[in-house]
């Protein structure tokens, strides 16, 4: 997983120029070493202020923002991709439940998009008919009534209890 940030200096910034580097910050195990890479970057600075001046979308669902972060933000960031690793979904999946809930990627909001998935499927009539499959509403070895069923409509009752994001489907919490 790539997650990268260029970072520079509100100094550099505000003197005209936008001066950095691209940092991965999955190539630092911790944050204090993610912090002494940006120092190095910038060490022609006294006490720089770093400015996170574009981020790439992985960046941004961890909550990362183009202010000058603490250590205690990037210790939580680290932290989530730390539970992020430990967790049996995906980035993409868990930053697709994010983007509906509003949250940044932390522990918190892996553990309930690991709740709440229910997979990725092309259309809601889909994932309806999956759903209708695996509670055994549905009858196989019979055409009828299975060939006159309103997939639509049953899709829209039942996104009352999920929701999809990017073609991934979620139970409502």
């Amino acid at each position: 997983m790539k997650t990268q940030i260029f970072v520079g200096t509100y100094a550099k910034y505000n003197d005209g120029y936008i001066s950095g580097a691209w940092l991965d910050i999955c190539n630092y195990s911790t944050a204090k070493e993610l912090v002494e890479a940006m120092r190095d970057i910038h060490k022609d600075e006294e006490d720089p202020e770093y400015m996170i001046h574009d981020l790439e979308e992985h960046a941004e669902a961890l909550g990362i923002a183009e202010i000058d972060m603490g250590i205690e933000e990037w210790e939580e960031i680290y932290e989530a991709l730390e539970a992020l690793e430990e967790s049996h979904l995906d980035i993409d999946i868990v930053a697709a439940y994010c983007k509906n809930t509003g949250e940044p990627i932390n522990s918190d909001s892996i553990r309930e998009a690991e709740e709440a998935y229910q997979g990725e499927f092309d259309s809601d009539e889909d994932f309806a008919q999956e759903i209708a499959e695996q509670i055994g509403a549905v009858n196989h070895g019979a055409s009828w009534p299975n060939n006159c069923i309103d997939w639509e409509m049953a899709a829209r009752d039942l996104m009352y209890d999920y929701f999809e994001m990017d073609g991934h489907y979620f139970r409502n919490l």
